[in-house]
């Protein structure tokens, strides 16, 4: 299977949002010229395609801006902060993008089954994105020393409270001893 480009994707999906924005004061351009045309049969060839990309314009616009844009343009930075890492967890993928953690996963399994990430998957925990051709235990959430490892992050002890420094996903609480994961 060939891996897609999900560069591609976003700037088809900014070209299409680009045309039907200019679609719509070019559509209005046109009506108003057809319809200030002196000609009787000259008028409807310049309005009737003037009212079909205002048309368009006007309702397609915001779908293809709000839904099809934005939904590459949020792939496309996810791609690029997940690719190149052999394992990367969905709780730093939710920090860095701003984005809640179950969009994420929604995000990183359409990016896995449209072919963007296709040697990558998710932990049977949904935790955790891998590239399945570098890591030997998925289940276990360890890097096993590859290149790339996970950045280390904070969390708060669940026992006493005190922020605890997670790496490749597990911390100990410097206070109460505490084991604490993702």
């Amino acid at each position: 299977m060939e891996q897609k480009d999900v560069n591609k994707n976003y700037k088809v999906k900014l070209f299409w949002s680009l045309a039907l924005t200019l679609g719509m004061p070019i559509g209005l351009a046109m009506l108003l010229v057809g319809l200030l045309a002196d000609s009787g049969d000259f008028r409807w060839v310049l309005a009737a395609p003037g009212i079909a990309l205002l048309a368009v314009g006007f309702y397609g616009c915001p779908i293809i801006w709000t839904n099809s844009f934005a939904t590459a343009k949020r792939m496309k930075s996810l791609y690029h902060l997940i690719e190149g890492n052999d394992m990367v967890s969905i709780v730093s993928l939710s920090q860095s993008t701003g984005l809640r953690t179950r969009d994420i996963l929604s995000l990183v399994r359409k990016l896995i089954s449209e072919r963007y990430l296709p040697n990558y998957a998710i932990n049977s925990e949904f935790t955790m994105v891998y590239d399945k051709t570098k890591l030997v235990d998925p289940k276990s959430n360890i890097n096993h020393g590859l290149v790339g490892s996970l950045a280390t992050e904070q969390k708060k002890c669940t026992n006493c409270g005190a922020d605890v420094t997670l790496k490749n996903g597990v911390g100990k609480c410097d206070y109460c001893g505490r084991v604490t994961k993702l």
